[in-house]
Formats: structure tokens, sequence, C-alpha cells
């Protein structure tokens, strides 16, 4: 026995008293099973060592209080980055074995969708200035606002912009009103614009994660949220997945769709962000309640909100009767429209930052408005517009001619350009 405790005290794992234990060893010495031939190895996957050799022979260049420290606290910095990659590697393969995916490295070596959020520009000066470079890509961008304010034309706008730059747009129809050719107006290019129309909002949202998935889609409206009908509002659940008995209206179907989309945000977050993939999501405003106080809302639940990269908010400024709508002679041409961000997740804007300009009524945006606005606000580098006092601006041609305009207010210069059949003349000068 003597024997056999000269020969543990030589293991490395001999301790005379662990935390206090009372014992010998780590391994109860005395033990019946000990044996010369004992073998110790110390950590998975190192070679197996005669366990009665001496500490330093044993753990190498190894301190003799290693087991009583972390392995990585005796790595060099660069030998913990390579084991931590390593180590992480392994992982997203596991994740790629059981069906899923991952995505590991350092932020500056990823593809740039993983490193920030990146801009898309709207193809609106007015807009591009004021958010900074445009709006945001690889999430959602959720619209709301009252009847009639422009939330599809808005969309529909933007949607003709990216067209151009050759991206794919998916348009998601619940509320079934598209018009084709005020569509055509706001510079959709409708024969490569993709439709998909239907009662349901679960086909829809399957409709938009398959083709995001895939990566074959840039650009999803869906118009709107609150239009779409859980399929258990519709049904019953039945068996086998099939759906059962029709439901009644008056049938209480409380919060199935704020469930859906909260289950439907998780499964595709990573994908929109993978494939560099925009959702626009309309909203319309309704009144809820909340004990004796009312408050405007929209439907779907609360993860909508965790999910939006921009909220923006559409209202009309209806200061009087007189000063809210732009006139072109006794005709009123646009109505004023204050875009007001509720919620930001980039750098582009900010909660609060509001814009206001014109929504014209044949056209959405005018391009040619924006410019005259950016001109008379000095934003606008080398502009041959420019404001000379609170009464009076100033605009010289392409061929050197100056015309002085009396206002200095962007509607009126611009209703005065157009008549004097300069605006054409200017955009030229602005955009080269």
């Amino acid at each position: 026995m003597k024997y056999i405790e000269e020969r543990c005290k030589n293991c490395s794992w001999y301790d005379p008293d662990p935390l206090g234990s009372g014992k010998d060893c780590l391994r109860s010495f005395p033990r019946i099973a000990t044996k010369e031939t004992c073998k110790l190895r110390i950590h998975k996957k190192a070679p197996w060592k005669d366990a009665f050799s001496p500490k330093r022979k044993l753990l190498g260049d190894l301190p003799l209080n290693y087991f009583e420290q972390k392995e990585y606290h005796e790595m060099s910095k660069d030998e913990r980055k390579d084991a931590l990659k390593a180590l992480l590697n392994q992982q997203v393969k596991k994740a790629e074995k059981k069906g899923s995916e991952a995505i590991m490295g350092y932020v500056d070596e990823l593809p740039l969708e993983y490193q920030t959020i990146i801009q898309r520009s709207t193809g609106y000066p007015l807009i591009d200035k004021w958010s900074n470079g445009g709006f945001p890509s690889g999430g959602q961008i959720t619209i709301s606002g009252d009847p009639s304010v422009g939330k599809t034309s808005l969309a529909l706008m933007l949607a003709g912009q990216y067209q151009k730059t050759g991206l794919n747009v998916l348009f998601v129809n619940f509320e079934a009103v598209l018009d084709k050719h005020w569509a055509t107006k706001l510079g959709v290019d409708t024969s490569t614009l993709f439709l998909w129309e239907g009662p349901v909002l679960e086909d829809g949202l399957n409709a938009v994660e398959e083709a995001t998935k895939e990566g074959l889609v840039d650009l999803v409206i869906i118009d709107s949220l609150d239009s779409a009908a859980p399929r258990g509002e519709l049904h019953k659940k039945g068996s086998s997945g099939k759906p059962g008995a029709a439901r009644d209206v008056d049938d209480d179907t409380i919060a199935l769709k704020a469930r859906t989309m909260s289950q439907w945000y998780r499964r595709v977050a990573f994908h929109f962000r993978k494939n560099n993939t925009t959702l626009f999501m309309l909203g319309q405003h309704r009144t809820a309640m909340s004990g004796v106080m009312a408050y405007q809302a929209m439907s779907g639940g609360n993860a909508r909100k965790y999910a939006d990269l921009l909220y923006l908010k559409l209202a009309r400024i209806k200061h009087s009767s007189t000063d809210q709508f732009l006139k072109i002679g006794d005709k009123a041409a646009a109505y004023k429209l204050k875009l007001t961000v509720a919620k930001s997740k980039y750098s582009g804007l900010r909660e609060a930052d509001i814009l206001e300009t014109y929504f014209f009524f044949d056209k959405g945006f005018n391009v040619e408005f924006e410019y005259v606005n950016m001109a008379l606000e000095g934003s606008l580098e080398n502009s041959p517009l420019v404001k000379v006092s609170t009464m009076s601006s100033k605009y010289t041609d392409s061929e050197g001619i100056e015309h002085s305009i009396s206002g200095a207010k962007p509607a009126t210069v611009y209703v005065k350009m157009q008549d004097e059949g300069l605006l054409e003349d200017f955009l030229l000068q602005v955009k080269t």
C-alpha cells in the first residue's frame, strides 16, 4: 500500500487537499483499483500518458497549477482566435447537417450585407437627401397611414425605381385593388412585376418565404397586412392538415394574425438579411381601445414593431382648405404630405425625423418639384436656381440668361417656372 502511495504522489492528479475536502487525491486515494499501469490524459484529445510520471513530464511546459486554470488562459491571443474560429466552424457544419444555416467569421471579412444595413437609393432626390442615401434593405420597412394618403402609391413608386436598377419585385396583393394604369404612371414596369393575390395570409407569407430563401426576389410589397385573413378565420382546424368546417363571421378568432406573424418573422429574418431582400409592409390605421383610451394601431401584434428596420407614418397636412393643395392655374395638382419616422434601426434616419413635400395627383413624387425645393433650400450644389430674398428667386438657364422669379416658396417657384417653360431646362442642368 505504501508503494502505491509513493507512486500516486507523483501523479498529476495528486492534490493534498482539494477544496478542503479532506481527501488526499482527486481520485480518492487510496483506491483498490489503482495500478502501476494507470494512464491519464490532460484533455479530451491529448495522448494517454503514464499517470505515475512526474508532473512536468506529463504536462510538458504547462504550469503546475494547470488544472486550477482554464486551458485558454494559457493560449496566446492568436491561438485563442484560431481555436475560436475552429470551434465555430464546427458549429456551422453541425447546423448545416441539421438542415439550418449559420454565418461565422470576422465582421470585416464577411459579405457587406452582414456587416451593416445597406441603403438603396429611392431614385427621388428629396427623399435620398432626407434619408442620407436612401432607405434600408435586407429587412422590413413598414408604411402606414390613413385611407387614401398614398401608402400603395409610395410603395409602387419605389418599386418602379428599384426595377430600373434590375431588381425583381413581388407584389402580394391582399387588398385586390392594384391598378395597372396607375402603377405605370408611377413608373412601374408591369411586364416584369410579379403579382401574388389571394385572401389567406399564410399562403402569401409562405410564397414570400420560399422566394426569399432561394434569393429570387429583391423587393416584396405586402398590401396590406390588415386586409389579409388568417386561415383560422376562414376554416376550423381539420384533421391531417386539411381545412375543417367553414367558420361563421361571428366566431372568435382572437390573436390568430398576431401569432402567425410572430412565428413568420423569426423564420424569415435571416433570409432577408442573407439575400439583401427588402420587404415593404403596408398597414392601415385602425382605432384600438385600451380601457377608456382610444389610439391608432395596426393589426398583427407586436412582432412587427420589433422586425421593422424603418417605420414611416404618412399623413396629409391640412392647415386650411387653401394651402393644403398645390394649385397650377385653378386646378389642384398636389396635396401636402408628411412622412414621419416612427422607428429606425439604421443610421440614415432617426425617430421623429420629418419630411414635408407635395404628392402630385398624376405622378406621386415629382422629381422636378423636389429639385426646385432643394435648390431653394441651398442643398443643391452649383444650382442655377437660387433664392435671392424671402420674396424673389433667380434662375440662370443653360444659355446663361438670368430670369427673375417673384416668390421664394418651392410651390410658387415651381408653378411659375412651369408657366414660363423653364422646368425642362432646369432639370437637364441639375442632372448633368
